[in-house]
C-alpha cells in the first residue's frame, strides 16, 4: 500500500524533506509504522516516541490499523 507522508516543523528539518511516499505492508498498525518509518529515517529515531500520526487529519493512536 503506497501512503502519502508529511512532515512538519522540526521533522521537515531532520527529514529534508515536507512530503514523500513510501510503500508499506496492507494492514499495519500505527505502532508497526513507525518503526517502518525509522527504516526510512532513522534520524527521526531521537523523537519517534513522541511523533504524532495522523490519519486523514485525525490523530491516530498506535493499535490503530492503517487501510
Amino acid at each position: 500500500m503506497r501512503v502519502k507522508l508529511l512532515f512538519f516543523a522540526s521533522c521537515k528539518d531532520i527529514t529534508g524533506c515536507r512530503e514523500t511516499e513510501i510503500e508499506i505492508e496492507e494492514g499495519i498498525n500505527v505502532e508497526s509504522f513507525r518503526r517502518v518509518l525509522l527504516d526510512d529515517f532513522p534520524a527521526l529515531q531521537g523523537m519517534i516516541k513522541a511523533l504524532s500520526i495522523a490519519v486523514n487529519t485525525e490523530y491516530a493512536a498506535d493499535g490503530t490499523v492503517l487501510q
